[in-house]
């Protein structure tokens, strides 16, 4: 496996002269060999006589490469910060061979920058971290499924994960911390959310994040993702001295809420403990404990409706992305409507009731694109019924075994059936 490490040495004979990384100061740099430049900044401790975690920043749509809004959560120190630029700007239509090429691309941006670090910032090559806002926030998640060497973690704010990207393998992210944000009101509710499932059921430490009140747009300033930062900062690399003295903490904060009278503020609490970023360093063990625990202590507390909500919308999310059939695409349909009906005084209830007008509007699409193919094939199907009268089933077949239907987007195509062929 190709890795960063192995790049940063491909990368020195072809280093342009550069200007000393200097603690505090942001540089613009040359990333060799791509004809882009990137921001770098050396935090206010910067010495070189150790390495240093780095993060890659990418910045929105119509942004330009930025060290400022991470700095800010940092306190402009413990962290080297780079502001990357895209290796092709806008958002161009490409075709599934061009998309693979682009991301390619930017593969290789990342891998020259990462080396460029590693050489001449004393960055450390097993803790580089992805972040991005937005359009930066998918292509982390995008760059995370590639071959760019060792990963510390993730930040993904107010962007997600889409279906054909769940669907991948993800085993490198167990035990990887990442933070992912979203606004609450946010048109990309449900990919932040399919990307927080993905990412847990692969094994990763997630710290999950709603903005109350905003819609795709973050806070100024997020103390969670601070805190996440410095617990990246001061315990990715601690004494076990250190490490039992944060457990002892952690430990004791634990009995304090399990030992609450209270079942609202009891639920609310351990909810928190649960997303403090500092509770992986605790161990699997203990985390996947607590999150367990949350479930018992929530299905008998009066967050009860909120802790269901949350739950179902979950299932749903992840139904919605493994579908197979327009009957799957129907029940979530259904599902979601529902959930918006009975829970809609709670936060994931009233994302129902957002998230259903626009699945109900993709499943009548995939309706019309079906009845459409259907016609062309020269197949017959019986009109189907709006959404929740009755649970669709694939075209009757006027020869059963010529034809089988195969999801493509938000449509059915049909291809012959060779194993139906005499």
């Amino acid at each position: 496996m190709r890795t960063i490490g192995v790049l940063a040495g491909l990368v020195m004979s072809a280093l342009p002269a550069l200007a000393q990384v200097e603690a505090g100061k942001e540089q613009t740099v040359l990333i060799p060999s791509m004809g882009t430049h990137m921001k770098v900044y050396a935090p206010s401790n910067y010495t070189t006589d150790r390495v240093w975690p780095v993060i890659f920043f990418y910045h929105g749509a119509g942004g330009r490469p930025d060290t400022g809004f991470l700095r800010s959560h940092t306190g402009g120190r413990d962290f080297v910060i780079v502001g990357m630029p895209y290796a092709e700007s806008g958002v161009p239509r490409r075709t599934p061979e061009q998309q693979r090429a682009y991301v390619l691309k930017e593969r290789d941006q990342l891998r020259a920058a990462a080396g460029w670090m590693i050489s001449n910032a004393h960055a450390d090559r097993s803790r580089v971290y992805l972040a991005g806002a937005s359009k930066g926030g998918w292509h982390v998640g995008m760059l995370a499924q590639q071959d760019v060497g060792n990963l510390g973690g993730l930040i993904i704010l107010i962007g997600g994960c889409s279906r054909e990207a769940a669907k991948k393998p993800g085993m490198r992210f167990r035990k990887m911390p990442v933070y992912i944000g979203v606004g609450e009101t946010d048109g990309g509710f449900v990919p932040s959310v399919r990307a927080r499932d993905y990412y847990r059921k692969n094994g990763a430490f997630v710290t999950f994040e709603i903005y109350e009140g905003l819609g795709h747009q973050t806070p100024g300033k997020i103390p969670l993702l601070a805190a996440w930062l410095e617990a990246q900062a001061r315990y990715a690399r601690a004494s076990v001295d250190l490490q039992n003295e944060l457990r002892r903490e952690m430990g004791a904060r634990y009995k304090e809420i399990l030992a609450m009278t209270d079942g609202g503020p009891r639920y609310r609490a351990l909810r928190a403990f649960a997303n403090d970023p500092r509770l992986p360093f605790c161990g699997a063990t203990t985390h996947r404990t607590v999150r367990d625990r949350i479930g018992q202590i929530a299905a008998a507390s009066p967050a009860k409706d909120e802790w269901h909500a949350e739950q179902t919308f979950g299932q749903l999310v992840w139904q919605e992305t493994t579908m197979r059939r327009l009957r799957d695409l129907e029940k979530v349909a259904v599902g979601m409507r529902g959930l918006g009906d009975a829970y809609g005084h709670t936060l994931y209830g009233k994302a129902a009731q957002r998230c259903v007008g626009p699945i109900e509007a993709a499943y009548a699409k995939s309706v019309e694109a079906t009845e459409k193919a259907s016609a062309e094939a020269g197949l017959t199907r019986p009109k189907p019924r709006p959404v929740g009268t009755v649970v669709p089933a694939f075209p009757t077949f006027t020869r059963p075994s010529a034809h089988r239907p195969v999801r493509d987007g938000n449509r059915i195509i049909f291809k012959p059936n060779e194993s139906g062929k005499k």
